[in-house]
């Protein structure tokens, strides 16, 4: 059944990527193909809609560990005498606990999980956040979804987790944040917080955590500008996504010829050649 406009703890992940709004709503995933790839890979990949769904990291350590901050996911062990998955037997183990939608992991990554999610829970109730997993629904001349990973009770801090192999601020910043589309992810979750309890100031945190020992922690927020960016890009993923769905046209790239320049380092690499 559809639900209504707020802020819901009684949808799980299932419900939430399956999309439980009452028409295909805008969630970061198709945020982020709508502006950097195309209408059609967003109509593509949305449950409502294409239904094509990329299960490829479903069983991550990044995965295992998010489930055992916030639950959602369960996690099953491989058998002790399974060191890796290149057997038959690892493989059915495998294959057959993500058909059963658990996350499979093998019996020595079980302390890995344990030794991460220690520090991680430590610095999140640093952070106050006691709200996890909770997914907002809006409209916004479309329906929108966001869900992030935790927020303090007034939900004046938003946090979510990323894991990294390096959490390096400065690196994660210039090398992260843009490509990953958290930009838009943050945006859109702000955007959602401030159309069901207005008049609020908030701040979105990204807690990252290094996937190797001895598993390293950073906290990086957004200043003014990155926001305005951010927002920008999610007003023009709203436009466009509201308006696909009211021509119920989702295009490809468009079909000119486009015609490349070189940029200057070619140029002048070209020019030392021909002396």
């Amino acid at each position: 059944m559809p639900k209504h406009e707020g802020v819901h703890a009684d949808i799980s992940m299932e419900e939430y990527v399956a999309d439980p709004c009452p028409e295909p709503s805008l969630s970061t995933t198709t945020a982020q193909l709508l502006l950097s790839r195309s209408a059609l890979h967003a109509w593509w990949a949305h449950p409502r809609l294409g239904g094509h769904r990329d299960e490829s990291s479903r069983a991550d350590l990044g995965s295992a560990v998010h489930a055992a901050l916030f639950g959602g996911a369960s996690v099953v062990y491989a058998p002790e005498e399974f060191l890796d998955w290149r057997k038959k037997d690892a493989q059915t183990f495998r294959d057959e606990a993500r058909v059963r939608g658990e996350l499979p992991l093998l019996h020595h990554q079980r302390a890995e999980i344990e030794e991460m999610s220690g520090p991680a829970k430590e610095r999140l109730a640093r952070l106050g956040v006691t709200e996890f997993e909770r997914t907002l629904l809006w409209r916004d001349f479309c329906w929108c979804r966001s869900r992030p990973d935790a927020m303090d009770k007034e939900r004046s801090i938003i946090v979510d987790y990323k894991t990294a192999s390096n959490a390096d601020p400065g690196t994660w910043i210039r090398s992260t944040i843009i490509p990953g589309g958290y930009d838009i992810q943050a945006g859109l979750a702000l955007r959602g917080l401030a159309a069901i309890d207005p008049g609020k100031r908030r701040e979105f945190l990204f807690l990252i955590q290094e996937i190797d020992p001895p598993y390293c922690l950073s906290v990086i927020g957004f200043g003014p500008e990155f926001l305005d960016v951010a927002e920008k890009k999610v007003d023009a993923a709203i436009n466009r996504w509201a308006e696909c769905l009211e021509t119920k046209r989702f295009p490809a790239y468009d079909e000119r010829t486009h015609y490349a320049d070189p940029p200057g380092y070619a140029i002048m690499q070209a020019e030392g050649l021909s002396r």
